[in-house]
């Protein structure tokens, strides 16, 4: 079964992403200064993921990581067809995680 077509064999991408604590206005302000409609950005992808609930609870059994500490995660990424054009995919991706770390819990 194949998800969202993607390419049997995987394609390059570059990427970064970043727990984040809490996601006031401030953090989204940051968020659509990076990748919002007046951002100039490579990155196909950017998102922010509720987390919270059942990923919050730690779990008996959960080895290293029994449960994720934050309430959302960001995510972002650009197609690397190139080693340039990955290389500026990766500076774009980390400049939005860079942009949300006052609100980052440290974690990835």
């Amino acid at each position: 079964m194949r998800l969202h077509v993607e390419p049997a064999g995987g394609a390059q991408f570059a990427s970064d992403s970043a727990m984040l604590g809490s996601l006031p206005d401030g953090a989204i302000d940051a968020f659509l200064e990076q990748v919002g409609p007046d951002a100039e950005t490579s990155l196909l992808m950017a998102e922010l993921r509720q987390l919270g609930g059942a990923l919050a609870r730690p779990h008996e059994g959960g080895g290293v990581l029994s449960h994720l500490d934050a309430e959302f995660v960001s995510f972002a990424g650009a197609i690397a067809t190139t080693p340039e054009i990955g290389a500026q995919g990766h500076a774009d991706a980390v400049r939005l995680t860079g942009a949300l770390a006052p609100y980052a819990n440290g974690r990835q």
